[in-house]
């Protein structure tokens, strides 16, 4: 999930990096990593050295962090664990922060609702949800990533309903409202009003994601638990769960009737490889990491099954992965 500086990324000149080093390293007090790769915080198990790679140990240290890098310039990027990124292998002259500390990974009950921070996993926030005989979170059963990943790219599923038909849901049909942090490192709520939706993404980028409360429905864990399994069943029968992976590559195209998945399997695109780069054969919307892919190999096959699926079917499928890239990527495509 990106910070607010995404957009002016190409716009920077970082010249004073090496000035910076002792500064930031005492806001962060031993949080700090120098030329750390991002392979290493991606489930795909790609990604190239970042500048500095932040892990603040309290809201203080985020707070000071965030003003300090903001009035120098430095583009700054937040990350959860890593699900929906697919980042070059280029080195990348900014700052990645990752709220792994126990302070964003508060969680507790109020009435029926429950508060989780930005750095609960969505595995956890559904088992507490279910320990608390509280119902609706089980969708995300399944889902790798965070609370604040989940959010920034609303993240959610298409279920079959009980008429046969299918219904897209996702985590901000939960929301009542969200923490955030902006770039001057001041922390604010937004209630849902303020907060614009979509298949899958949001207004959420410009912030750093603290937590949100989300409100759910009691009912008994026995019913809750079945949901789990079945959700967890409709994933592990049809979906990349063994090898490295960015999640789904594509979003579901609007106004089709066909999936992403099925449109790149009917292109017959499954098991196609580029060097280490191929798409799944458990499901064609899935490009895994069979040992050593790289960046270049990935958008390459993203290409292709882009390319070959508005020849067959006429759909321009859109990347549904966050793709963080920079100058020396521009002649890949």
């Amino acid at each position: 999930m990106a910070g607010w500086l995404l957009e002016n990324f190409y716009k920077m000149n970082i010249s004073n990096i090496s000035q910076i080093d002792d500064k930031i390293r005492g806001i962060c007090k031993g949080g700090v990593a120098l030329q750390e790769p991002l392979k290493h915080h991606t489930t795909i198990g790609i990604g190239g050295a970042v500048s500095y790679f932040l892990s603040p140990g309290d809201m203080a240290q985020l707070s000071e962090a965030v003003k300090f890098l903001s009035s120098n310039r430095v583009p700054l990027f937040v990350i959860g664990r890593g699900s929906n990124l697919l980042i070059t292998d280029a080195e990348l002259p900014f700052a990645v922060i990752k709220l792994k500390e126990a302070c964003f990974k508060n969680m507790y009950r109020s009435d029926n609702k429950i508060f989780a921070g930005s750095g609960v996993g969505l595995g956890e926030f559904v088992n507490f949800a279910a320990s608390e005989d509280l119902a609706n979170s089980e969708f995300l059963t399944g889902i790798p990533g965070t609370i604040g990943g989940a959010l920034i790219m609303n993240a959610g599923v298409r279920d079959v309903m009980d008429d046969g038909g299918k219904k897209d849901i996702s985590i901000s049909g939960l929301v009542e409202k969200i923490q955030v942090m902006d770039k001057t490192g001041k922390m604010r709520w937004l209630s849902r009003q303020e907060i614009s939706f979509g298949y899958r993404s949001s207004s959420l980028k410009e912030y750093i994601l603290l937590g949100a409360w989300f409100v759910l429905c009691p009912e008994r864990k026995k019913n809750i638990s079945e949901r789990m399994r079945r959700f967890l069943a409709k994933k592990s029968g049809s979906q990349e769960l063994v090898l490295p992976s960015a999640g789904c590559i594509f979003k579901n195209p609007k106004n089709c009737e066909m999936s992403a998945g099925e449109l790149i399997e009917r292109c017959k695109l499954k098991g196609y490889s580029i060097g280490d780069a191929q798409v799944s054969g458990a499901h064609a919307n899935f490009i895994i990491n069979k040992g050593d892919a790289s960046y270049q190999e990935v958008k390459a096959l993203m290409n292709i099954m882009r390319e070959m699926v508005l020849d067959k079917f006429g759909v321009e499928l859109e990347p549904e992965v966050e793709i963080w890239e920079n100058k020396k990527d521009d002649s890949d495509g």
